[in-house]
């Protein structure tokens, strides 16, 4: 039988690992190394909010155009159907107003007519008088 070495996990491996067995210098370098990773991190972490507030204050703009542009809307629709409805108020007026006319001509046609005849028969009376004086 062979024997196989056994390799420690990394739970028996770091707990080998204390201050003692730590040299100072990597002590060092490690916490130096740690402090640059946490500035970088600090600094990743301003520019991020940076932009969250950037982000935020365009929100806010957007959100107060969003409102005026609901304003505008409603407005220009009441103001479509305002001239829709004038529109349509004018085009009938118009209609009824050639309709009385029309009437109105009818009358008048009919009475011209009348005074037409009227003249014709005048006419024809003169006419017969006038020959009736020449025959004489």
């Amino acid at each position: 039988m062979s024997v196989v070495p056994i390799k420690p996990s990394q739970a028996e491996y770091s707990d080998q690992l204390t201050e003692e067995s730590m040299s100072i210098s990597t002590k060092d370098y490690i916490e130096s190394k740690l402090e640059t990773i946490e500035a970088r991190m600090d600094g990743r972490i301003a520019a991020m909010q940076e932009i969250n507030k950037s982000t935020n204050d365009k929100i806010d703009a957007l959100s107060s155009n969003i409102t005026q542009l609901k304003y505008v809307t409603v407005t220009t629709g009441i103001a479509a159907v305002l001239g829709i409805a004038a529109f349509n108020a004018t085009v009938l007026s118009n209609m009824v107003a050639s309709f009385e006319s029309g009437k109105n001509t009818a009358q008048a046609i009919s009475n011209a007519s009348s005074e037409l005849k009227a003249t014709q028969s005048d006419i024809k009376l003169l006419r017969d008088e006038i020959k009736k004086q020449t025959k004489k």
